[in-house]
């Protein structure tokens, strides 16, 4: 019998090596910056175009390469990272596999051109799909300049499976923010389609931070990051952190630096959320910037090619030590939180006002009224301000009738089968459940879910029409955005105008709205459209669906009355019509079960 097993060709094993290394293009860009740091270069460039498919370039003024150590960087495993076993573990650079640029290659037409300091010319190759076209002399300044063109063109399934442009431009911006953060003696240059998007010139660690976290803004530019180190024979840690006013409801200005290296880790982020717990809402998320400086003999970073992983000898002790930093620096650098009486934008957004603790805190007195009941309905609608109810327009206000209605309601137990029921009663319980009861069933619904599937309706709908009706504003509202979030905006900008918005671009991140939809909640702009931005991108990670739904979802979100809000009676029974009018009333478009039932036999057994 033939012998079976063979050694496969290297242009095949370099193919399976990139389906690791080479995930999408911002994988090649986090490798060919990282190579540009560890050369030692002072100056790196990226350039990009169609979110990299087309074009990603890095140019370096660092050591540059001889004509052998050109061509020999191409081969799998070629390194001059690392010469021994034990050279893994006290490894300070970023490379050590010795595997990107022959996995890049191998997916790729790249060329690279590379000089010395002391060569009077430069070498240049060209490869395509592992192949060598060429290698010869050329004049090139000092350092490497290494052009990847047509990712993918040899494996149209992968190329296939790539998102939209906007989606993987703004996964080479985060790959370029967390390259840049940790090297602030470095200065970085971004271009995309030939604009220019960032341009970090050398300065101090704090103020390259609030240069990647867009915090030198107008709304940002006399605040500062709140800093602490503390130096320790585990390791030494430096937290960079933001007031918890800055905390958004989506991740993203959260990172990591180990030696330099970004890392992903539930687990110390854990301890940081641990260290703000009772400074921010749960559902928020603080900004952070953590560098651990650590003996390289206690970490293992050859987890997974694309190296974010990191084992630690020592992690609960690391846990510990960094929880009490971040403490540490938010109660002896930060205001306690007091409840002052806020202006008319921030009693709108229900936004806590931060100052200095000046002498000694006392926890405010709570009072309640002990005999108050959710069920008790006289003057109900009395005791509540109403507010909310200018969500709704007049068109649909002008559905709630006094008379009871009869609704068509399709049971959780049975989706299939529809029934007519009476409303009889509407109240509000823990200002977030809606409570009402039929002839035989008893229901609670949670009002934010309920809101959301009414409005998500509302909304899919607007698009189907387009022509929606606007107002507009008496005085147009500039809103600054930072560059990733501004080309969220830009991938769904036409989705946006057939919302009913009037919006356009005044300069590379910043937008003016002079008009908004009639429906729309008068409350503040600025805060509907950071909250829709970082709801349509939380939609789109964990959703495969295209912009007008997933917009339709963060618009929903965003303007959908919250758990604790309090309604009056006309505006319970609103969401309660409302919502039975739909097409399907069981689930939120987050995925949220919308209402429970209690049928009235099970309710007797109960007692």
């Amino acid at each position: 019998m033939n012998d079976i097993i063979k050694i496969l060709p290297d242009a095949i094993a370099n193919q399976i090596a990139a389906g690791e290394v080479v995930q999408r293009p911002a994988s090649v860009v986090k490798e060919l910056l990282e190579n540009a740091i560890d050369a030692g270069a002072s100056q790196i460039t990226l350039r990009i175009k169609d979110g990299g498919t087309t074009l990603i370039q890095v140019i370096d003024n660092g050591k540059g390469m001889s004509v052998t150590d050109a061509r020999l960087s191409f081969e799998r495993h070629a390194t001059s990272k690392i010469k021994s076993a034990e050279d893994l573990f006290k490894l300070l650079t970023f490379g050590f596999r010795g595997e990107a640029l022959a996995s890049i290659a191998s997916v790729a037409q790249v060329e690279l051109k590379s000089k010395r300091a002391e060569d009077e010319v430069g070498t240049s190759i060209v490869i395509e799909a592992t192949d060598i076209k060429s290698q010869e002399p050329t004049q090139t300044p000092k350092g490497t300049i290494i052009t990847v063109k047509n990712l993918f063109y040899n494996i149209p399934a992968r190329r296939n499976f790539l998102k939209s442009t906007a989606v993987e431009t703004r996964h080479i911006i985060d790959e370029f923010i967390r390259v840049s953060i940790p090297n602030a003696d470095i200065e970085f240059l971004l271009y995309n389609n030939d604009q220019e998007l960032y341009h970090f010139y050398k300065d101090t660690k704090i103020n390259r931070i609030a240069d990647c976290m867009g915090l030198t803004s107008e709304k940002h530019k006399h605040e500062k990051l709140i800093f602490d180190e503390e130096h320790t024979a585990l390791a030494d840690v430096k937290v960079y952190l933001g007031k918890p006013e800055w905390a958004k409801k989506s991740r993203g200005d959260q990172f990591f630096f180990v030696n330099g290296r970004f890392i992903k880790s539930p687990y110390f982020h854990h301890a940081v959320m641990a260290a703000y717990e009772g400074l921010i809402a749960k559902e928020n998320f603080p900004i952070y910037c953590i560098d651990i400086d650590i003996d390289p003999a206690k970490i293992d970073i050859n987890v997974h090619p694309t190296k974010t992983e990191v084992k630690f000898e020592e992690e609960k002790h690391l846990y510990a030590l960094l929880k009490a930093v971040v403490k540490k620096a938010l109660h002896s650098q930060l205001a306690v939180p007091t409840l002052l009486q806020a202006d008319n934008e921030n009693d709108q957004n229900n936004e806590m006002s931060w100052k200095p603790l000046t002498q000694k805190y006392e926890p405010p007195k709570v009072k309640f009224n002990q005999g108050f009941t959710p069920f008790e309905t006289k003057n109900n609608s009395q005791k509540y301000s109403g507010k909310w109810q200018e969500i709704f327009n007049d068109s649909f206000s002008d559905k709630i009738e006094k008379n009871t209605p009869k609704l068509s309601l399709i049971p959780p137990q049975d989706l299939q089968a529809k029934q007519t029921i009476e409303i009889a009663n509407v109240y509000q319980f823990a200002a977030t459940f809606l409570v009402f009861s039929s002839n035989e069933n008893l229901y609670i619904a949670h009002q934010q879910y309920a809101h959301e599937r009414v409005m998500y309706e509302r909304y899919k709908n607007n698009f189907r029409n387009k022509n929606i009706p606007s107002q507009q504003l008496l005085f147009p509202r500039v809103i600054e955005l930072n560059i990733a979030d501004m080309s969220v905006f830009e991938d769904i900008e036409e989705e946006i105008k057939h919302m009913g918005f009037d919006v356009s671009v005044f300069s590379k991140n910043t937008i003016v709205i002079n008009a908004i939809p009639v429906s729309l909640p008068s409350t503040d702009i600025k805060l509907l459209f950071d909250q829709t931005i970082s709801n349509y991108k939380e939609t789109l990670q964990k959703l495969k669906c295209e912009a007008k739904e997933a917009l339709a979802r963060a618009l929903a979100k965003s303007t959908a009355v919250k758990a604790g809000t309090l309604l009056n009676e006309k505006e319970q029974r609103n969401i309660v019509q409302l919502l039975m009018e739909c097409e399907e009333i069981t689930i939120s478009p987050s995925g949220k079960q919308v209402f429970i039932t209690f049928a009235a036999d099970d309710l007797i057994r109960k007692f």
